[in-house]
């Protein structure tokens, strides 16, 4: 494009001095004086000297990249490139909590920059309850997860921000990443705002967004009759969960997540645990209601293990069962689960000595439930039992390129079909 716009204009230039009376009579004593000065100068002369002006010109326009280069992207042309196809991916939205969020988030990001994490805002548990209940503020642990999943420096941004305190009456058990996300959000008095200025702060690869902007409280009518809220004492209940609300019930979503929904070429909830993590924000005011007229796939990511007090006994179906009732009949596209079970007996017996067990693959329900379904190893190698970020991305991008929705959604000219 850089050449053909040269010539062009080379050859608009060389018009407007050929056909300009004033411009004519300049280059008439250009030429005039360059025969004064090189008089024996030949043909063959002037394309060696017109090819080396062009050869420097070049040579400078190369010089001038690579300077940019370095200062923008500093780790060199492979990521200037990288960076180019990855902030044309697909624009995907990934809603839940916990650990299981910053999993899927780790893997996605190195196929699209395009990414919004709508962080649940539940959790009343260890330093982001302390810091709830201290100051009034959401919970703070899950949004510092994925701040660390997105950036472009995880392993550095995880030693700084996981950095816990081990001393002082006040500061012990306090990770520095909370912390920090506290005191912007006092300067802000914004919580979407305050992980939006961090987001820029770290330029992380997507943005991470708290699904509302207030803290809210789960509440779940269990199978007994007996109602426990809380998410800590929900899970300490050890009991079926009939039926799950939050507070404040009228709570709204932040309008940049319900944007980024109906923006989203792929909404994804979970992983994460199913009544602490990803349901609850289906609760939340507008989520339930943009995901069902968002254009973009919708998938639920089943987790690998079931929860101890809160999915005992839980097949596959069971967890699809539970989204489908909150979400509603036929929004869901795909399940994603993981089908292998292959795992060693020692590392199985330590799961279920505290009462948790591999998630199974009952087929036969699932393929009643007008839902695709993707079964695959999804397994972590090592002895915790947990998805493997890169094998779940790479199976939900590939099934984003694969859909034919998708690529109607485009300009013509971006609809060809994408390998990973």
């Amino acid at each position: 494009m850089g050449a053909l716009g040269g010539t062009f204009l080379l050859i608009g230039g060389t018009w407007t001095l050929v056909n300009t009376p004033k411009m004519r009579d300049v280059v008439k004593g250009f030429v005039h004086f360059c025969e004064e000065i090189f008089p024996n100068f030949t043909f063959a002369q002037g394309i060696v000297l017109a090819v080396f002006g062009l050869v420097v010109i070049i040579f400078a326009a190369y010089e001038m990249m690579q300077h940019y280069i370095s200062v923008a992207y500093p780790r060199g042309k492979r990521s200037y490139y990288r960076t180019k196809v990855l902030q044309k991916g697909p624009k995907i939205v990934v809603i839940g909590g916990g650990s299981g969020l910053a999993t899927i988030l780790s893997g996605l990001k190195e196929y699209t920059w395009n990414l919004t994490a709508a962080v649940s805002v539940g959790d009343d548990g260890g330093s982001s309850g302390r810091l709830r209940e201290q100051f009034g503020v959401i919970p703070l642990g899950d949004i510092r997860n994925c701040i660390v999943a997105l950036s472009d420096r995880e392993e550095l941004t995880e030693q700084l921000l996981d950095y816990r305190f081990t001393k002082g009456e006040e500061l012990d058990g306090h990770s520095l990443g909370n912390l920090l996300l506290l005191a912007m959000c006092d300067l802000k008095g914004d919580y979407a705002e305050a992980v939006a200025n961090i987001n820029n702060f770290l330029y992380l690869r997507g943005k991470v967004l708290p699904i509302a902007n207030e803290p809210i409280t789960l509440c779940a009518e269990l199978e007994g009759g007996a109602e426990v809220c809380g998410e800590c004492n929900l899970r300490a209940a050890k009991e079926q969960i009939k039926r799950l609300k939050i507070e404040p019930q009228q709570i709204k979503a932040v309008p940049e997540v319900l944007r980024a929904i109906d923006e989203a070429d792929a909404i994804i909830l979970g992983p994460g645990s199913l009544y602490t993590s990803v349901l609850p924000n289906l609760l939340v005011g507008g989520v339930a209601a943009h995901i069902k007229r968002a254009q973009g796939t919708v998938f639920y990511i089943n987790n690998v293990m079931t929860e101890p007090g809160e999915t005992d006994s839980y097949q596959a179906s069971d967890h699809l069962r539970a989204v489908v009732d909150y979400l509603g009949e036929g929004v869901l596209d795909y399940c994603i689960l993981n089908d292998n079970f292959a795992v060693a007996p020692n590392v199985l017996a330590r799961y279920q000595a505290e009462g948790a067990e591999i998630v199974r693959y009952d087929k036969e329900k699932l393929d009643k439930m007008n839902v695709k379904i993707l079964a695959a190893d999804l397994l972590e190698s090592g002895e915790v039992l947990r998805h493997d970020s890169k094998k779940l991305a790479h199976l939900v991008i590939e099934t984003i390129y694969g859909d034919y929705q998708y690529y109607k959604r485009k300009p013509l000219w971006q609809r060809k079909r994408k390998k990973v």
